[in-house]
């Protein structure tokens, strides 16, 4: 869930109250603040000069990495800035505009959006998508539904209190994004379908699946039942449900002749060369890795700083835009939009020099798509966790990275700076297994769901395999003793909650070499060959 917060709470104090809108724990708590900022582009608003809200992130559902503490500290720094700007938004022109502006949006994480569609691909299931802002455009008016598709006090939420009969205002309500998510969720409720404990914007049922991403859904399953049900008893016309093309700016294209999916991003990496002015840039097919390799970057130096901001870039916001892209279809420059996102508070021209590196990467390869496909593997979920030991040359500290695969296909990756300095190699290994092992459950827990209520006629349950590598030959013997040694006292809550894993065989563990490790890449600048391993792998073709 996403909060704007104003950079000042003076006006608060001199109410006298603060004044909070109360949080709506009816629908899906991933309910964000729309209003006009795109889906897409949210990060562009990140931490801006020229919009002085900020988005602080409670959940994170649009990216799989965590606020590095530079972006920490500009937190704070703008929560303490002048109320002379109080929106950082046009005002809406009309009240139908309002009223769109006033509510907000639904939508899930991106790693359920991919192990979403990977269950179809296992179902052999059809992805359709339907559009509720036009579909509602033809919502039969609950007075004229048959009673049976209605709740109880259905006609009542449209008439004002002093109303005894329905106005037609009431006849003709003006929907929100968030009335319209509650409404369909009501109507999937009353048809035995059950809100996912997992993620809440995902709807379960025996016949068909329903997940809300933003103003839209997709649906698998039984498609002819879910418009029976669903969409016919209560809609005019037959809304659109087409094949799934473009959902929050990702790109989905289907072959024909294959069981498999693509996910691609040209049309943001394109848009964000325009704006970076690299579209008719030459030159660059030399670059083959996103950042230098064996690259240490420190924090710029007050003239470096200055010279940078002589130059009128806007650093924060092409690192939003790339940290967009990397979390949702590009696992290959996580990392580099992981260490970049450090220096947003003072970033040098060295640091935008690597970003332009980086960007030059994607133009390069922006023809690459995340395939997803069912393939034969040794085990369902397949685990990679790594980590480089003081990795930081200033603060020492490491940098951990997973990355995690469903049926041989890529739906979940993560690369973050760790919170406190590790003693040790085994440590900073340690502290990324933990951080995968969370990851694990959770996915489990969500396969639970989805394969328990399976949408298709045999209903076959099935158990999940799994299995966690990692590089480190002192952690595997570490998990595999139930000894203590005093030097590792400070780690023995997390060493014995991964041994509670093992022995209930919630956690398997293999320790493979560090060149067969694919999350390197995750963890450091690492050369050309680990990312070709790495692309290869998860099929970033």
């Amino acid at each position: 869930m996403f909060r704007l917060i104003p950079r000042s709470t003076a006006h608060l104090t001199a109410l006298g109250k603060p004044r909070l809108r109360p949080l709506d724990w009816n629908f899906p708590i991933t309910a964000i603040r729309a209003n006009q900022v795109s889906n897409i582009w949210w990060s562009t608003y990140l931490h801006s000069s020229t919009h002085p809200f900020l988005v602080e992130q409670f959940v994170s559902w649009s990216s799989t990495s965590r606020p590095s503490e530079s972006e920490e500290a500009a937190k704070n720094e703008l929560v303490e800035g002048d109320i002379a700007h109080s929106s950082c938004l046009p005002i809406a022109t009309t009240d139908q505009d309002q009223r769109e502006n006033n509510g907000s949006a639904t939508t899930g994480r991106l790693v359920t959006l991919r192990t979403f569609l990977v269950h179809a691909l296992k179902l052999h299931s059809p992805i359709v998508q339907l559009d509720l802002k036009a579909a509602f455009h033809h919502l039969v008016p609950s007075s004229q539904q048959d009673p049976s598709d209605q709740r109880p006090g259905d006609l009542c939420s449209n008439l004002d209190s002093s109303q005894k009969t329905p106005s037609p205002a009431a006849a003709a309500p003006k929907w929100t994004p968030t009335s319209r998510c509650k409404k369909l969720a009501t109507w999937l409720e009353d048809h035995q379908l059950k809100q996912s404990k997992s993620d809440p914007c995902l709807y379960l049922g025996h016949r068909f699946h329903v997940f809300f991403l933003t103003d839209s859904i997709l649906v698998i399953g039984d498609i002819e039942s879910f418009k029976a049900q669903i969409l016919g008893p209560r809609f005019s016309n037959m809304p659109n449900l087409h094949e799934v093309d473009t959902i929050l700016g990702i790109q989905i294209r289907r072959k024909a002749d294959s069981n498999s999916l693509y996910l691609s991003q040209p049309k943001q990496i394109n848009k964000a060369l325009s704006e970076l002015k690299m579209l008719d840039e030459e030159g660059v097919g030399d670059v083959g890795t996103p950042l230098t390799p064996k690259l240490q970057l420190v924090e710029a130096s007050d003239e470096e700083h200055e010279d940078f901001l002589q130059k009128g870039m806007n650093y924060r916001q092409s690192v939003g835009l790339l940290n967009h892209i990397a979390s949702t279809t590009r696992p290959d420059v996580m990392y580099a939009s992981s260490s970049l996102s450090q220096f947003t508070e003072k970033p040098g021209t060295s640091h935008w020099g690597e970003l332009m590196r980086c960007w030059r990467y994607l133009k390069a390869t922006e023809q690459k798509a995340l395939e997803l496909a069912i393939r034969p593997t040794g085990f369902d979920l397949e685990v990679w966790s790594d980590a480089n030991w003081a990795g930081d040359p200033v603060s020492r500290k490491s940098h951990s990275g997973y990355l995690v695969c469903l049926h041989g296909s890529c739906i979940s990756w993560n690369s973050a700076r760790q919170s406190t300095v590790s003693l040790s190699s085994t440590e900073s290994e340690l502290r990324a297994l933990v951080e995968a092992t969370q990851e694990l459950i959770w996915l489990q827990r969500l396969l639970v769901e989805l394969n328990n209520t399976c949408p298709s006629p045999s209903n076959q349950k099935s158990t999940l395999s799994h299995m966690n590598y990692i590089d480190n030959n002192a952690l595997a013997c570490s998990l595999a003793s139930a000894s203590f040694h005093s030097k590792t006292k400070h780690i023995d809550v997390q060493t014995k909650w991964l041994r509670e894993h093992v022995h209930t065989k919630l956690l398997s563990y293999q320790w493979i070499p560090t060149k067969s490790m694919l999350a390197d890449c995750l963890t450091k600048p690492a050369p050309k060959a680990a990312y070709s391993l790495l692309c290869a792998k998860v099929s970033l073709n």
